[in-house]
């Protein structure tokens, strides 16, 4: 959800985005930059207004190039501020500097403000700054999906949260996403397999990114598992000699590890 407050120089002056703290890393932090469109020609203005003189006085009118811009269809995808210097070098047909936009000049409503709720609609902090709130509860946000438990009730989704020890794929198919209850609340999780050393268990992951990354390991480490016997054939197959020339770096253990 979505709030609009006015108060200049209050922390929630401007919009404000409320989400829980375990679906921090969720949140589309480039899409956010574009706020809403009410605000994008405001926004826009505002950027303009600090670029040195010698670009801004060959802009115009200015309103009528900041007027087009904010009408243009844009990709929210792509970083506000990206889009807007490409737009000034086409208009100005030459390249702007790195530095040439500068944001601590631009008022803070003009950046979405974030508020983080953990259990019973508690506030727990906010913050201008996305990466900010999620370096401040990466913990918490951890935590919650270590504990989540599936909401939906079908043999698939049940298994997740809750298999471990695992040696073989002895479970259903493995869904993209689903529901998990998590720091509290209701939120979409994504399910993966986690190596866990002699065995891989099944977790839930915050997002698709984090979950790609540990499955690709779980798969890695289960390949291992299932096929022990070529394993050990590996093992006991590498010349000694490898392991005193890798010894600088680690022991003879770590070398063959690295290698299967």
């Amino acid at each position: 959800p979505l709030a609009y407050h006015f108060e200049p120089g209050t922390d929630d002056d401007g919009v404000t985005l409320t989400v829980p703290v375990a679906t921090l890393n969720q949140v589309p932090a480039v899409r956010c930059e574009w706020l809403v469109p009410g605000l994008l020609e405001q926004k826009a203005r505002q950027f303009v207004k600090t670029l040195p003189q010698k670009y801004r006085h060959r802009l115009q009118p200015v309103d009528e190039f900041i007027a087009a811009f904010a009408e243009a269809p844009h990709d929210d995808d792509e970083p506000f501020l990206r889009v807007l210097t490409r737009a000034v070098e086409a208009q100005l047909m030459m390249k702007l500097p790195l530095d040439a936009f500068r944001s601590e000049m631009v008022p803070t409503h003009f950046f979405m403000n974030f508020r983080a709720l953990g259990e019973h609609d508690r506030i727990l902090g906010q913050s201008r700054s996305l990466q900010e709130l999620r370096n401040r509860f990466a913990k918490e946000i951890e935590q919650s999906f270590a504990e989540a438990e599936p909401i939906d009730v079908t043999e698939d989704a049940a298994a997740v949260g809750v298999l471990q020890g695992l040696t073989s794929w002895s479970f259903g198919e493995l869904p993209d996403i689903m529901e998990v209850k998590a720091g509290g609340r209701s939120v979409v999780g994504f399910p993966s397999l986690v190596d866990e050393g002699d065995t891989v268990a099944l977790r839930v992951q915050d997002t698709p990114e984090k979950a790609q990354e540990m499955h690709r390991k779980g798969l890695r480490r289960l390949f291992a598992l299932v096929l022990r016997e070529q394993v050990k054939f590996v093992e006991k197959s590498l010349p000694r000699d490898l392991g005193l020339l890798f010894m600088p770096w680690g022991t003879e253990a770590e070398m063959k590890a690295q290698i299967v």
